[in-house]
């Protein structure tokens, strides 16, 4: 996790090598943030903004984004769709099918080369209110990015609930399919809590303790038949983060705020450990022990149980190829990595054989204008409140965040090109423009893995 301009200098995220992310200068950000083009989807950016403001959701108007046959539900495939895919899926599909009222779910398919906006295009879905009769709300992209870019995934889910699966192998497709079917038909009795989880031994933690873990779990605290716990500070050492994930119970959702791994391109661990957890360090130095990877939660006999989980960190959900606050330098755009993959410890997550139904988090670094804005006092946390609030009340994942955290992308859309035109006819850029450009990019990483149709387990809720 990263500072933000403005409130103290940025920094890099939490390494094992050499810094891969060099820290611009102001000008070097403006120039960068005026440089980049008008966004294409300005018009519907703002036509979105100006309807959420008389309502809540994207989906065409009478339509209940709860109900799976009004808002429909569909894969969208790569062009090369991996052999045996859709038959380990087959149990997921058929259970999706009963909830639309027997229809087999639509399959969608993804060029190569594609914007989000040519795919909707292509399948007649106009900008504005998405009608599920041209394309599902709820979209599960299947592959990885080097399939179906980040981007495409971003950009869908300004308006629909959208969330993704890639896995390394056909057993862990069948693995998290069966596992979303087993819960759902017997929606299984959880406990209703809620943990917040949160080192604290720098400046940049000490600031999502104290503006975003704390002010959450006392509002959270006050919904009835919720049980919040917070594990903050010296309390979220690694053993407490795998117990929360790994335990005898974990619970049904968890918010962990953690800076996440990042390796420089060619590591050779990279794909394996880039977005793990950072814990509270021990006393006299940590080194290793106290990050959380993939291979940690395969050693373990049980698994998060049909948790949700939302690891609001660097790299959480993936690590894109381009660096999305690249410094003006050189000719050539500044690489991540040799080319885009999914977070190895999320992936890990949804495919044990006790695994989560869905993790929520962020491609590249992650900063800290989604629980501070520069311009305003005290805590921001409305976009966490509103999703958790939606998941503790059976709503479905990707609908909590398309309303939590699509609008935020949307409006810092509609900010970021109305400065770079008030620019372009003479006014004067200041670090308002720098904010502005690096909280829109923020915003647009916070993305679903999982099915974006599934709820918190354990949670009441009525109609398919």
């Amino acid at each position: 996790m990263t500072h933000a301009p403005g409130l103290s200098p940025p920094i890099n995220g939490v390494g094992g090598g050499p810094s891969f992310h060099p820290s611009p200068t102001f000008d070097e950000l403006v120039g960068l943030a005026l440089a980049e083009p008008p966004d294409a989807r300005l018009r519907e950016y703002r036509a979105l903004r100006y309807r959420r403001s008389r309502v809540h959701l994207a989906l065409k108007s009478g339509l209940d984004p709860e109900k799976l046959r009004q808002a429909g539900w569909g894969l969208v495939l790569p062009e090369d769709e991996p052999p045996g895919v859709l038959d380990a899926l087959r149990p997921l599909l058929d259970w999706r099918g009963r909830s639309m009222g027997g229809i087999e779910p639509r399959r969608l398919v993804y060029r190569r080369g594609e914007s989000s906006r040519m795919f909707l295009d292509r399948h007649n879905q106009s900008p504005g209110v998405v009608d599920p009769a041209k394309v599902p709300y709820y979209l599960l992209l299947v592959g990885p990015p080097t399939g179906i870019p980040f981007s495409v995934q971003q950009g869908l889910g300004v308006q629909h609930a959208v969330g993704r699966l890639d896995f390394e192998s056909l057993d862990d497709y069948r693995s998290y399919a069966a596992n979303v079917v087993v819960r759902e038909r017997m929606r299984e009795a959880r406990q209703r809590r809620i943990g917040v989880f949160g080192p604290r031994y720098d400046d940049i933690t000490r600031q999502s303790n104290e503006y975003l873990l704390r002010p959450l779990a006392h509002v959270l605290a006050k919904l009835e038949d919720w049980r919040v716990e917070e594990f903050l500070g010296p309390r979220a050492h690694r053993q407490c983060h795998l117990d929360l994930l790994t335990g005898e119970s974990p619970p049904a959702f968890l918010l962990s705020v953690c800076h996440g791994r990042a390796l420089p391109l060619g590591h050779g661990e990279q794909r394996r450990l880039q977005g793990s957890q950072a814990c509270q360090p021990a006393e006299a130095g940590a080194g290793l022990h106290r990050w959380i990877a993939g291979r940690d939660i395969d050693a373990s006999a049980t698994g998060p149980q049909g948790q949700v989980l939302f690891m609001n960190g660097c790299f959480s959900a993936g690590t894109p190829r381009e660096n999305s606050y690249l410094h003006r330098g050189g000719e050539e755009k500044e690489l991540c990595a040799e080319e885009p993959f999914t977070s190895h410890l999320a992936q890990r997550l949804l495919a044990h054989p006790q695994g989560a139904s869905a993790v929520i988090g962020h491609v590249d670094r992650t900063w800290n204008y989604s629980f501070r804005w520069p311009t305003t006092r005290g805590p921001q946390i409305t976009s966490f409140e509103s999703t958790a609030r939606d998941l503790m009340q059976g709503k479905r994942v990707g609908a909590a965040i398309e309303k939590g955290f699509g609008r935020r992308f949307a409006d810092l859309c509609v900010e970021l090109v109305e400065w770079q035109e008030r620019c372009r006819f003479g006014q004067t850029p200041d670090l308002t423009l720098c904010q502005i450009w690096t909280a829109r990019n923020d915003a647009k990483s916070t993305v679903i893995l999982g099915d974006p149709a599934v709820r918190l387990a354990g949670v009441r809720w009525a109609g398919r």
